[in-house]
C-alpha cells in the first residue's frame, strides 16, 4: 500500500545572495505551493503579517533583507565578503525564533511582525 506523508516546510531566504543565481528556493517553493511573508513575488499567495500556519501541508517562504546589501546580480558571481548573506538569516534572532516555534509547536508565523529588515 502506498502512503503519502504530509509535512510542512519553512524556507528562509535572503536578498543579495550572490553565490548562485537568486531564486533556487523560489523554484522549490513553487512546487510546494508555498505562501509568503515579508515580500511579494509573482505567483505566490501573500499572507498577512499576523497569520499563523498550523496545518500539515502548509508552507512558507520568509524573506530577509539586510541593510547595505545590494540586490542579487543576474550573473552567477562569487560573493562579496562584506555583503554575502549566505549565513545571515539563520543567525538572526527572528529566524531562530521562527525555527524554534516551527520545530517545537509545528507552527509557521512571521516572527518579524512585518518585513524582516535586519542589520548586516
Amino acid at each position: 500500500e502506498y502512503m503519502e506523508a504530509v509535512v510542512s516546510a519553512l524556507i528562509q531566504g535572503k536578498e543579495g545572495y550572490q553565490r548562485r543565481v537568486h531564486g533556487g528556493g523560489g523554484i522549490n517553493a513553487e512546487y510546494m505551493g508555498v505562501r509568503e511573508h515579508g515580500e511579494t513575488l509573482y505567483g505566490f499567495p501573500y499572507l498577512k503579517d499576523d497569520a499563523v500556519l498550523t496545518q500539515p501541508g502548509q508552507n512558507l517562504i520568509q524573506g530577509y533583507h539586510f541593510d547595505g546589501v545590494p540586490a542579487a546580480p543576474f550573473q552567477d558571481l562569487p560573493a562579496n565578503k562584506t555583503t554575502d548573506t549566505h549565513e545571515d538569516p539563520r543567525r538572526t534572532f527572528h529566524a531562530q525564533e521562527q525555527m524554534a516555534r516551527f520545530f517545537e509547536k509545528g507552527e509557521i508565523y512571521n516572527s518579524c511582525g512585518g518585513a524582516c529588515m535586519e542589520k548586516k
